[in-house]
């Protein structure tokens, strides 16, 4: 099916899978692509509505029953859709976050990262990780944690803030002029799909 507008989603039955590999099935209800959001609405005895951060997203795929194009936009004019809060969707959005517990981590007197146990057989926690990935490929001068904001901050120019994922709400350019912005990115995107195949066995 072909979609011409963001409008046309509105009431799509999909299945999402997400970056730590679970899988919601439900129709979509709203979106805010401000927000970078999506509303879905999931039928059991009574409906229940999850909202998801599209950047947690790692596929979706649309399912039957697929709408009918000679009906289409038949429908999605008569479909009433409750009005959003968005001043409410944002506290819930904030609500969430604060309620995300990143592992804690061991922080050394020079504000860096303290290395995992290599003698335990617990994968480090993320923030770990990802540090040691960019100390590897730009050297620990160029590389801090900022323990009282749970920060990684890079070249002075970049700093990736808790979840670390890839949206643009987590990375921020200190510096307009930053020359290393791109190069940063791309390194975050590739160790989150390193994170995928791992959890894929690959």
């Amino acid at each position: 099916m072909s979609i011409n507008n963001l409008e046309q989603i509105i009431n799509l039955k999909v299945k999402i899978t997400t970056l730590l590999d679970q899988t919601i099935i439900g129709y979509i209800y709203s979106f805010s692509s401000s927000y970078e959001v999506l509303s879905l609405r999931i039928p059991e005895k009574k409906d229940i509505y999850r909202i998801i951060n599209t950047s947690f997203i790692k596929s979706i795929q649309v399912l039957p029953p697929f709408p009918n194009k000679k009906s289409t936009s038949n429908k999605y004019n008569n479909l009433v859709l409750n009005p959003i809060d968005i001043n409410k969707l944002d506290e819930f959005l904030q609500s969430k976050i604060i309620e995300y517990k990143v592992e804690p981590v061991s922080v050394s007197t020079s504000s860096s990262v303290s290395t995992a146990n290599t003698g335990s057989k617990k994968s480090p926690p993320i923030v770990h990780r990802l540090y040691d990935k960019f100390v590897k490929l730009y050297g620990k001068d160029k590389v801090r944690y900022n323990s009282n904001q749970h920060d990684i901050i890079i070249f002075e120019e970049i700093k990736i803030s808790k979840p670390f994922t890839l949206n643009k709400s987590n990375f921020h350019k200190l510096k307009v002029d930053s020359i290393h912005g791109d190069s940063v990115y791309r390194a975050l995107k590739q160790f989150w799909l390193e994170v995928d195949n791992e959890k894929r066995g690959g």
